[in-house]
């Protein structure tokens, strides 16, 4: 009988079935079948207790990669979403569940901040194969996520970046965001507005980067000049569109019209313009990137945008899946034409301003 405590691991590299079997003073095969609960080993009590704790204190785990994904599918992909709580998302995660049930695959959603800070859960995902692949709809260029994605590349663990594009990372599946921002301007100045605000994301995003460019492009088309101050950026959430809502309407010349790059921020210009005494959209006419159905409870109701995010998710999926059963894949932009959803938020300016 071997009394010896299994010894820590002295270096940073994982622990192997042959460091167990080691430290546990069986043979790697005993181990495995032990750690495997082959049913049909025959071993002492104490020997499958002395194997486990081995494992224990080295923080074994199997290297699922190593034996190859094919051989060891789970039927699982993970759903990287960016902040579960903002309503477009829904869409999102919808179209992907449908695509991947209708597959035999089930959806583990996960809420991206939590997964890019969690460098040690997401490396775990992989080196265990809980999933088979992962579908990120929700990844900035910073280091950590590119650091983690880069890792997905090295691995050749099928991916696919979803509603997002970033330099060197593919495959991608995106929306032909331009074009939307851009249907949202041409509405806004076929109203007559000659003085149209943008409150943009950050420079950081993909898709701010391209919403911005649509909004250009469509002022460019009207012959409308962008003032400099009448471009804001914002984060996507509700306060962030407050604050820029709140510095475009500090300005001696206002703008009669605002596009906001999403439905979150477009909620808190709404708040910040009814709290400055506007009436809209007799005093200040404004449109969401994006639709869900909250848009249409707001006061006023909101004119939106919808980009085609159930469609996007469900050729996302359908890529990662190719991917999984051995497929050359190719990035692509869904070319389905926004649609302008009107209600009550936009209207002509007062004056003909």
């Amino acid at each position: 009988m071997n009394d010896k405590k299994p010894p820590a691991s002295t270096d940073s590299r994982p622990a192997r079935l042959a460091d167990v079997a080691a430290a546990a003073g069986v043979g790697p095969s005993v181990v495995s079948r032990i750690l495997n609960e082959d049913p049909l080993l025959s071993v002492r009590p104490e020997t499958r207790e002395r194997v486990q704790a081995a494992a224990r204190e080295l923080d074994y785990r199997p290297n699922f990669l190593a034996r190859g994904l094919r051989s060891a599918r789970t039927m699982t992909i993970a759903l990287v979403v960016p902040n579960l709580t903002h309503p477009v998302n829904a869409a999102i995660i919808h179209g992907a569940n449908a695509a991947a049930t209708e597959r035999g695959y089930a959806s583990l959603v996960v809420d991206a901040s939590e997964f890019f800070a969690s460098g040690q859960a997401f490396t775990n995902l992989l080196r265990e194969h809980r999933v088979d692949g992962v579908l990120v709809a929700g990844a900035s260029d910073d280091a950590t996520s590119r650091d983690l994605l880069d890792d997905l590349m090295r691995l050749r663990f099928p991916f696919v970046l979803a509603n997002r594009r970033l330099p060197g990372i593919e495959p991608y599946v995106v929306l032909d965001d331009a074009a939307g921002m851009e249907l949202a301007v041409d509405h806004l100045v076929g109203l007559g507005h000659r003085r149209v605000a943008l409150i943009s994301g950050p420079a950081t995003a993909d898709t701010a980067v391209r919403r911005l460019e649509g909004f250009r492009r469509g002022m460019r088309k009207a012959g409308r000049r962008i003032a400099r101050e009448h471009v804001v950026e914002s984060t996507v959430e509700e306060e962030g569109g407050f604050r820029a809502m709140e510095a475009l309407l500090g300005l001696a010349r206002r703008p009669t019209a605002v596009a906001v790059w999403s439905l979150g921020a477009a909620v808190g210009a709404l708040a910040a313009a009814r709290r400055t005494g506007l009436t809209m959209p007799r005093d200040l006419s404004v449109v969401a990137f994006h639709d869900a159905p909250i848009a249409a409870y707001l006061d006023p109701p909101l004119t939106t945008v919808q980009m085609a995010l159930g469609r996007m998710a469900e050729e996302s999926v359908g890529l990662l899946l190719d991917q999984i059963n051995g497929e050359q894949v190719s990035s692509r932009v869904i070319d389905v034409p926004p649609v302008l959803v009107l209600r009550d938020s936009t209207s002509t300016p007062a004056g003909g301003a």
